[in-house]
This record gives C-alpha cells, structure tokens and sequence, in this order.
C-alpha cells in the first residue's frame, strides 16, 4: 500500500477503534459486529441478536472523498495543491421491537427503552467522532430505519489527510 492508502486506513482504524469501544462503554453496550463497511450502505443483515445478548452493529463507512483545503468544500482544478479529505459516516444500528408473529404490537415500555438505547448510542458516537484523535469536522446526525426490526443512526465526520 502507497503512502496515502496508508494514511487513509490508519485514518479509518483510528476512527474504527473510537467507534466501537464508545458503543461499548458509552452506548447501549456491546453490538455483534463493529467495523469498516465499505459500500454506500450498510448490510442490515448484519443487525441481529447474537450471544451475549447482544444485538446490532456499529460501523464506519466512506460516503466520499474529494481534494480541500476547508475539508467541507471541494477544491476544483488544484492538481496536487489540496489535500485529501474523506467525508465518512460513523453509525450504529440496533434491534428494536416488532410485532409478534400474531401481529401483536411491542408494548410502549418495550419501544421506549429501544429508543433509549439508539440515543445512547448517537451520544456515544457523537464523542467517539468528536474526540477521536486527528483533525475531524463532525456533521449531522441521521436516523436510519426502521428496517427488518432495526433502526439507528449515523454521523457525518470529514477527515483531512
């Protein structure tokens, strides 16, 4: 790997590492798998119970990367002047109830300690992202899901290399 593919991924593992022992200590506790992802999405397939009790995942994910001095705005036509920035996602998905196999609906209390524990893990990655070492802007935060009896959410961070 070249000088800058070393870079980015020592980036990505710092950020990784951040992410993950955040979600751990911080967050609703330990998640099934904790990661890089790559694509522009996440498998969901990875939310699910595992031993433990467990259950979701946290991840960090490339959206984009771009030449920039400010980091937030694309330089154009500056040939080897700017430097890389890569704009990440750092998020985490976690189970929340669902209907039961007789259609029955999740009780309220059921609902409301999930989404306790979604917050708890956006307030986890909002210090995982913000305080992980190197020079970060940390963006919004966006829901994601419900899908397939998970939901979460992630942050926006763009990182100068």
């Amino acid at each position: 790997m070249n000088g800058l593919g070393t870079s980015i991924s020592s980036v990505i593992a710092d950020l990784v590492d951040c992410v993950c022992v955040a979600l751990e200590t911080d967050g609703a506790g330990p998640t099934c798998w904790c990661g890089f992802y790559p694509g522009s999405q996440v498998s969901w397939d990875y939310c699910g119970e595992c031993s433990g009790g467990s259950c979701g995942m946290g991840y960090v994910r490339l959206v984009n990367a771009y030449r920039s001095e400010d980091m937030l705005n694309p330089d154009l036509n500056t040939r080897c002047a700017s430097p890389l920035t890569l704009q990440l996602a750092v998020g985490a998905i976690r189970c929340i109830p669902v209907a039961d196999d007789d259609g029955r609906l999740p009780d309220p209390e059921s609902m409301w300690e999930s989404s306790l524990a979604v917050l708890a893990d956006m307030a986890a990655l909002f210090v995982a992202a913000d305080c992980c070492p190197g020079e970060h802007i940390l963006g919004e935060y966006t829901p994601v899901g419900p899908q397939g009896g998970c939901a979460g959410g992630e942050w926006t961070v763009w990182v100068s290399l």
